[in-house]
């Protein structure tokens, strides 16, 4: 219906503009041109998503309609009516180790791998499924296990990480892979493509002599995922990061993490 009422609009504007565009008038003729074209190609060409997860009302609706649409083939329209889909953010962290070039993140709540989640992580629950739209990959440079007052970074910040800056460099010489139920979803997705220099950093203690880092984190490195990847509660999910090789040295309490943003389908899984 839709599209029926887009193309009757399309049709009528034309209609409406043919007299102008005879008047033999050049700047009436021109005005009405372009007026025609503005409309369109707003109305008749496909949206084209600008990348960024949320950047405009329709960029959000066009997420939600493809993670609708992702659910009710996973289990059925009328399931579907069961669930509260809502706009959601996965984040998943692991401690960089020595010698270390392969992380695995878990992702759902109850795993205790690795001691469990740190407190800044957002994991799955079990009865829930997750439909990605934009995935991020950052440093983290928190001063201990528990600290939250940090940002995550999107490159090595050589004033935060000094003599250890190029070597942990390496953290974005690599790729991600993603498989659910031993199927591969995400295949050499290369992380440089999650590297993002800014102009403006810092360079000394924050204050007149230095600013902090510029960031925009709605954008900075975010990148759109598809074909749909959605993480189910009830599935065997595996995560990993695969460095080409280990960073020789690195800063004390450094993290590397994994944001996904997207839907989060509330109790749409089996496990109750």
């Amino acid at each position: 219906m839709k599209k029926f009422l887009k193309l009757l609009f399309v049709i009528c504007t034309v209609g409406f503009s043919v007299p102008f565009l005879a008047s033999g008038d050049l700047p009436v003729m021109a005005v009405t041109f372009i007026s025609d074209c503005a409309i369109i190609s707003g109305l008749a060409l496909p949206y084209v998503n600008k990348g960024i997860l949320g950047f405009s009302s329709l960029d959000a609706r066009m997420i939600f309609e493809n993670a609708k649409n992702t659910v009710t083939q996973a289990y059925g329209a009328e399931a579907v009516k069961n669930f509260v889909l809502t706009m959601s953010t996965l984040r998943l962290e692991r401690a960089i180790t020595a010698g270390t070039n392969q992380y695995t993140f878990p992702i759902l709540k109850n795993d205790p791998t690795g001691g469990g989640a740190f407190n800044t992580e957002i994991r799955l629950k079990q009865q829930d499924t997750f439909i990605v739209s934009h995935v991020g990959f950052y440093l983290g440079l928190p001063t201990g296990a528990t600290d939250t007052a940090w940002l995550p970074l999107t490159y090595e910040s050589p004033f935060l990480t000094a003599a250890n800056a190029i070597p942990m460099r390496a953290l974005w010489s690599g790729d991600l892979q993603i498989t659910i139920n031993n199927i591969v979803y995400v295949y050499n997705w290369d992380l440089h493509r999650h590297y993002f220099s800014p102009i403006t950093q810092q360079t000394a203690a924050l204050g007149a002599a230095s600013p902090t880092d510029q960031k925009r984190l709605l954008a900075d490195t975010f990148v759109p995922v598809e074909p749909t990847v959605a993480f189910s509660g009830a599935k065997d999910n595996l995560i990993q990061v695969n460095l080409d090789a280990a960073p020789a040295t690195f800063t004390a309490n450094a993290r590397i993490g994994l944001m996904f943003r997207g839907v989060n389908a509330q109790n749409s899984t089996p496990v109750s």
